[in-house]
């Protein structure tokens, strides 16, 4: 009869290789999530610098529109062939239709 190790388990060579195998499938997974988490920091950046170069890009045609808007005068309308209107006339219209309501009270 032969003595086994008691430290040494059956299928031990296995389990070691499946744990070696393991740990280079998370690693390799880990290394390709700190990668894309680089990428995306970059990108974050790059989008950062792009939405304030666009910012910059609304607040100077902002101030042309304020600046445009100081040029209009009642006069210069007139200059550009604009004239006054004889008379205001307004347009409204009266709602007929009844008024829908979820609590049953329409019409109130």
């Amino acid at each position: 009869m032969t003595k086994s190790n008691p430290l040494v388990l059956p299928y031990s060579a296995g389990l070691f290789w499946l744990l070696v195998a393991s740990a280079v499938v998370l690693s390799v997974f880990y290394m390709l999530s700190v990668s894309e988490s680089i990428f995306n920091v970059a990108r974050r950046e790059e989008l950062n610098r792009s939405i304030a170069e666009k910012a910059n890009e609304v607040a100077s045609l902002e101030a042309r529109y304020l600046a445009k808007t100081q040029e209009v005068t009642h006069a210069r309308a007139l200059e550009l062939g604009f004239v006054n209107a004889p008379r205001k006339t307004f347009a409204s219209r009266v709602d007929l239709s009844p008024t829908l309501s979820f609590s049953g009270s329409a019409g109130q």
